[in-house]
């Protein structure tokens, strides 16, 4: 009777584990090779590693997380670009994502961790929903460029600093259960 105790003791202990190993979120990191602008998308821009060397060989999923470095440039020019279809903040279902205009409109999507370091950029196309904690100490533009620019819908923490730059070209939509702080 103790041995079998035991034994699904373990049993239960390494079913906690894998599960908890099978939500782990990766970090990627901008590859040292991303100084020129590249693409989200593909997998030769990031890397594992934290100083930038060696290539990933997947690009950041929607629930990893991403460091931008100093110099490299990440451009975001689909709302798939994570490897998940767009989303739009009413398909959330949620209640506290208010219905606001255009609120219907799919972006692109990330709920892990967006870090970009002084002198990192990334640069998106499209409308971004960030729901992960966000720090901005480089630049984060959501605009091509043209006088076109995208929304930002923040439903996490987001944290911008004082020196960073921060341009949406059109509106910064504060919704969810989002934390802001400007320092």
């Amino acid at each position: 009777m103790k041995k079998r105790l035991l034994y699904h003791g373990w049993l239960v202990f390494l079913l906690f584990i894998s599960v908890l190993s099978a939500a782990a979120q990766t970090t990627y990191y901008s590859r040292n090779g991303a100084t020129a602008p590249r693409n989200w998308d593909e997998a030769d821009s990031w890397t594992l590693s934290s100083d930038g060397s060696g290539a990933a060989a997947a690009v950041p999923g929607r629930s990893d997380n991403v460091v931008i470095l100093n110099g490299h440039n990440i451009i975001i020019d689909a709302t798939g670009d994570n490897g998940s279809a767009g989303t739009s903040p009413d398909a959330l279902g949620r209640s506290n994502v208010g219905t606001f205009p255009a609120s219907g409109t799919t972006a692109f999507y990330q709920t892990g961790n967006i870090t970009i370091t002084s002198g990192g950029t990334i640069t998106s196309t499209v409308r971004l929903m960030i729901e992960g904690s966000t720090i901005i100490y480089g630049t984060l533009s959501a605009s091509n460029g043209s006088g076109t620019g995208y929304d930002v819908i923040n439903l996490g923490r987001l944290e911008i600093a004082a020196t960073a730059t921060f341009d949406t070209g059109d509106d910064l939509i504060l919704s969810g259960f989002s934390r802001n702080a400007y320092f």
